[in-house]
């Protein structure tokens, strides 16, 4: 009662003096109560930021590098793409001339891609290349 009414202690067992206390207490274990609790949450609060943090950082770390594999996997599979064009372009070249050469026929001038070049004449005219598709 003494506490929470703010009555005299003395006056409640003596019956002396005034029956209210002058002076007030502030409650300041009920501050310091929920200043520990919230003080508490924020310890907490803090720990879980700085773990995630980390975690975070983890994370970054972990994509760099598989940034790095997907960006040499990606240029290892442009390079063997051109690798496998040009060995087509090459098989395509030999398997024409030598097709022509088993028919007894001079070899074929394959241009770029496997087009034929215009063949030049015994007149010099330029005659187009039978395995063509009819342009001079």
């Amino acid at each position: 009662i003494v506490k929470k009414i703010h009555i005299n202690s003395e006056w409640l067992i003596a019956g002396t003096g005034d029956m209210l206390r002058e002076e007030q207490t502030p409650p300041q274990p009920v501050m310091s109560q929920a200043n520990e609790f919230y003080k508490e949450l924020y310890d907490k609060e803090r720990e879980k930021n700085e773990e995630l943090s980390m975690r975070i950082g983890d994370q970054r770390g972990k994509l760099e590098i598989k940034d790095q594999m997907i960006d040499n996997l990606t240029k290892r599979i442009k390079f063997l793409e051109e690798k496998q064009h040009q060995r087509q372009i090459e098989s395509f070249t030999f398997d024409s001339v030598v097709t022509t050469s088993e028919q007894g026929e001079p070899p074929t001038h394959v241009g770029i891609a496997g087009a034929p070049f215009a063949k030049k004449t015994r007149n010099h005219t330029l005659k187009s290349d039978p395995h063509s598709c009819g342009h001079p």
